[in-house]
Parts: C-alpha cells; sequence; structure tokens
C-alpha cells in the first residue's frame, strides 16, 4: 500500500524529520526542491540555512518557506531540532498565492523566506498542521476499510476533504506572513523597478499578451533591455516567467475544475483548442486530457 498522501494523488505530504536530515545527510547538506515547496515550523533547536547564497539562522518558533527555483544548502543543525515539514505541489500552492496576492506583493513576499511567530501564531499554525495530519491518518484507515466497489468514489470524496483542509492551512500559512509583513521604505533601485512593473503588467495582462513586445512598449524600453533586465535579476527569461504564470492557470484549471478544455483554452486566450493543446503540451509533455486524467478529479 502507497502512502496514502500518494494514493489519493493529494498535492502536498508531511515529511518526517529523519528523512529531512537524512536526505541533507545524503546530498551533503543540499536540500532537493524539485516542483515542490517546503514549508517549514521550527519546533525546537535550531538549524543554519543557506538559500541562494544569503544565510538564515531559523530558531524555535520560526517558519521558513523554500520555492523550487531556491538553491538551499543546510549548513549546522543543533542536536536539539525538531520542525514540522509539508512539502506542497508548487503549482497548487502557486494557485491559491495567485487568487490572493496581486504582483508585488507576491515579489516582495518571495523575498521574506524566513519569519519569526508570535506564541499565538505558532500555537494556530500547529494547530492546524497537526489537525490536517490526524486527518490524513484517519483518512488511510476508512480508505483501506472501504469495500472495492465504491473504494473509487470514497477516495475521490477524501481527496477533496483532504485538499480543502491543505487550501485552509495555506491561506493560514499566507495569513501569518501578511500580519508580519514589514515593507521596506527604501527608494528602489532602477532595476527593482523595472522588475515590479514587469511582474505587475504580466499579472494583469498575461491572459491576453504573451509577446515581449507588448511588456516593452508598456514600460517604455526596448525588448532587448527589457530581456537583459529581468534575465540578469532573477535567472529566467520574460517568456519563461510569461508562459510560467500561464501553466499554473492552465494546470489548476485542468486538475480542479469543471471547465471542459475548450473552455479552459478560451478562458486564457488561446486561438482554439487544438493550439492549446500544443502549447500544453511543448511545456508538459502531455497532453490537457492525459494531464487532467493523471492529476485530477474530473473525468
Amino acid at each position: 500500500m502507497k502512502d496514502i498522501s500518494v494514493e489519493l494523488d493529494i498535492p502536498f505530504h508531511y515529511l518526517k524529520k529523519e528523512d529531512f536530515l537524512d536526505t541533507a545527510h545524503k546530498a551533503e547538506g543540499l536540500i532537493p526542491l524539485n516542483g515542490i515547496m517546503l514549508v517549514a515550523v521550527c519546533n525546537n533547536g535550531h538549524v543554519t540555512v543557506d538559500i541562494d547564497g544569503r544565510v538564515y539562522e531559523v530558531v524555535k518558533h520560526d517558519i521558513f518557506v523554500l520555492a523550487p527555483s531556491s538553491f538551499a544548502h543546510v549548513i549546522e543543525i543543533s542536536d536539539d531540532f525538531d520542525a514540522t515539514l509539508i512539502h506542497f505541489d508548487f503549482d497548487f500552492y502557486s494557485q491559491i498565492a495567485n487568487g490572493v496576492l496581486d504582483m508585488s506583493l507576491q515579489i516582495y513576499m518571495s523575498s521574506q523566506l524566513h519569519k519569526s511567530l508570535s506564541d499565538s501564531q505558532y500555537d494556530l499554525i500547529m494547530q492546524l498542521m497537526q489537525s490536517v495530519y490526524d486527518r490524513i491518518m484517519k483518512a488511510e484507515t476508512e480508505f483501506l476499510n472501504t469495500p472495492s466497489q465504491i473504494r473509487d468514489t470514497r477516495g475521490t470524496v477524501l481527496r477533496e476533504l483532504l485538499i480543502s483542509m491543505g487550501r485552509s492551512m495555506a491561506y493560514e500559512i499566507l495569513n501569518v506572513y501578511m500580519a508580519n509583513v514589514e515593507f521596506e521604505t527604501r527608494k528602489l533601485s532602477r532595476q527593482e523597478a523595472i522588475l515590479r512593473e514587469f511582474f505587475t503588467a504580466v499579472y494583469e495582462h498575461y491572459k491576453e499578451h504573451r509577446e515581449l513586445a507588448y511588456y516593452a512598449d508598456k514600460l517604455f524600453l526596448s525588448p532587448r533591455y527589457l530581456a537583459s533586465i529581468v534575465k540578469k535579476t532573477t535567472g529566467k527569461t520574460p517568456s519563461e516567467w510569461i508562459t510560467e504564470r500561464v501553466m499554473s492557470d492552465a494546470k489548476q484549471l485542468l486538475a480542479y475544475s469543471e471547465k471542459s478544455i475548450k473552455q479552459i483554452s478560451q478562458e486564457l486566450n488561446f486561438p482554439n483548442q487544438s493550439f492549446f493543446g500544443k502549447y500544453f503540451r511543448h511545456q508538459t509533455g502531455l497532453s490537457p486530457l492525459e494531464y487532467r486524467r493523471k492529476r485530477g478529479t474530473v473525468s
């Protein structure tokens, strides 16, 4: 029997501290983040982590979040270190963030990986994490004890129930980060200002415009100069960022909505369903229907 999170294809799962430490040890301190977002709450002790060249000291009642694009390396872990760790499927988590945060706030929060929680914040987050974990354990027993004739249907019900609880937990994590927001008052550099304007424009217009020239014209820059700024600052090209935003929506709509593939292609402003299918296959290696069957709950 697979782990219930895998069996029901739940887009998040809990990671045992021992497995986390063992994986980091085998990888000489590197934390693998292939397509997942790691959320960790330190319950005791401390850990020193280098994330993209910046060193963080994580202590008791701190929370830190690692995105797939991060390069994370554990430098030191105390003997009494203990943490609650959850892997979120990045597409699942980003869909939640995209739905409630404007792009400028997303940019800010993506740079705030580490936060110290108040006692009340810590208690609330841990209560939610424990509640979801307990429900997953109960769901495993329920699923195993379900007659084979209705197991698939029961599995779908349990999956949707657990996903709704996972969403609540993700929203509470976002809420904690927003409560702790401390906006910098320093003046942005020219490159930082351009980057923020670019991401804001992408957030507002990605469904209608995917061409670099449109965004360059909107920012009164040459396409070449805008491309160089975005690539130099983020490591990705403007086209990669635009595609990432479009694909995040497409995957979420395929996996978690009842809209037809034709409706999804129209919502994302593709010329037709065939064009959308080719675009999606080019990015994922799967057709939209194959992805929906593999990842979604909608038949």
